[in-house]
């Protein structure tokens, strides 16, 4: 079942010159689940309540779409599907510490070439992200927990799978039976799902701090509210800290994914990767609020490879294609100077 063409609510639930917020409701009918007779789905169905925001933000390169599902059937699989029309044979997608690409789904999915084993298999696993380019333009799918892709042959259509759900382990889905029962996995009730659509130019690596804006979010909170603010003659206080700040910059288009205390208590570990398929020439620079002592590579169970010069709280180093680099940062808070009376 799809949903183009379907009857829909729109409305627009926010618009201010800060975001818009426009809400699609829609209802899908599919089928109540497995048929317990035979190997097939259930000819009654039910309808799954299906509600989206999409969401632009001021400035923002990204468009978000925040969905819930009211999950009503079960041994079913529910994607969103976003055609690019963009011309390419591969996807690529995000995994821990690299990005792999991935032959597009051919138009006969079922055809053997010469050596081939199995048909082919258009679903694959992800981490963060996934998406199509032809080197000129591209589209990238970033998801928050969501971890299965297909690009279909059909205008090279991008799909995310919101939901799998089954209710047992270690048999197919269409099975009747199942060693170990997990009817948790059917998802039943109310599910939550947040993605974003981003479009770019050039390859990639042009949407990858798009990513991590849209999978790591600044998060504003609101302070307590102090009674003594309520007073008439209350003043406030000069600000002690600027309006804005940072701990390490990292330039040269490597990914940090990692900023930590060492677990030795000495320093703290700072980890990036590389993913790119050329070497990328990275700088590390401290905040001038300490002073940057010592650097050293480490492995990932922080042993110590290497001395890395250090020159004004700043590092240097060439980070290869594909290769993660770890960073052991010794550093001292600078001590406020005192003003004299």
């Amino acid at each position: 079942a799809v949903s183009s063409g379907k009857n829909l609510a729109l409305a627009i639930v926010e618009n201010n010159p800060a975001i818009g917020i426009l809400q699609v409701a829609q209802g899908l009918a599919v089928p109540k689940g497995l048929d317990p007779s035979k190997p097939a789905r259930s000819p009654e169905r039910v309808d799954l309540g299906i509600v989206t925001e999409v969401i632009l933000r001021r400035g923002c390169p990204y468009v978000e779409f925040r969905t819930r599902v009211d999950n009503t059937a079960k041994d079913h699989r529910l994607r969103v599907a976003f055609p690019t029309d963009i011309d390419s044979r591969v996807g690529y997608a995000g995994q821990p510490f690299d990005v792999v690409e991935r032959p597009v789904q051919p138009e006969q999915v079922n055809h053997y070439d010469t050596g081939d084993c199995e048909p082919f298999v258009g679903y694959h696993p992800m981490h963060d992200f996934c998406g199509i380019s032809d080197g000129r333009t591209g589209v990238t799918l970033a998801g928050d927990g969501i971890m299965e892709y297909e690009i279909l042959p059909m205008r090279k259509t991008l799909c995310f799978t919101l939901m799998r759900t089954t209710d047992r382990l270690h048999v197919g889905v269409m099975a009747t039976g199942s060693k170990f029962a997990v009817p948790a996995a059917q998802l039943l009730g109310e599910n939550t799902f947040r993605y974003a659509f981003i479009p770019y130019s050039g390859t990639y690596e042009a949407s990858l701090a798009a990513v991590e804006r849209f999978r790591q979010p600044i998060i504003a909170v609101q302070k307590d509210f102090l009674e003594e603010e309520s007073m008439p003659d209350y003043e406030a206080p000069e600000p002690d800290l600027p309006q804005q700040g940072g701990f390490v910059r990292v330039d040269g288009g490597c990914i940090v994914t990692a900023l930590k205390p060492a677990e030795d208590g000495e320093g703290a570990i700072l980890r990036l990767y590389n993913p790119a398929d050329d070497n990328r020439p990275t700088r590390i620079t401290v905040a001038p609020e300490f002073a940057l002592q010592r650097a050293e590579s480490v492995r990932l169970d922080e042993t110590t490879e290497g001395i890395v010069p250090v020159s004004a709280n700043t590092l240097d180093v060439m980070v290869g294609p594909r290769k993660i680099f770890s960073a052991r940062l010794v550093m001292a808070i600078h001590e406020p100077k005192e003003t004299l009376p």
